[in-house]
């Protein structure tokens, strides 16, 4: 098991030994690239969902002020 491109995303890989190595590249990028999208697009929800719960409180925040 090793670990390539750590800050791109945490993913480990287990190769098998009767791998040729243009697959076990090919399957590296594929993999990476794909896990790749998928986490941003979790931060990114993680990020909206931050942002709205910031905006409703402040929201609350404000009607309680004002009224």
């Amino acid at each position: 098991m090793f670990i390539r491109n750590i800050k791109a995303a945490p993913a480990i890989y287990v190769i098998k030994q009767n791998y040729t190595s243009a697959n076990v590249v090919n399957w590296f990028d594929i993999t990476i690239y794909y896990f790749n999208k998928f986490y941003y697009l979790l931060l990114y929800l993680l990020f909206l969902l931050t942002f709205f719960a910031i905006k409703v409180k402040y929201a609350l925040y404000y009607k309680v002020i004002v009224e």
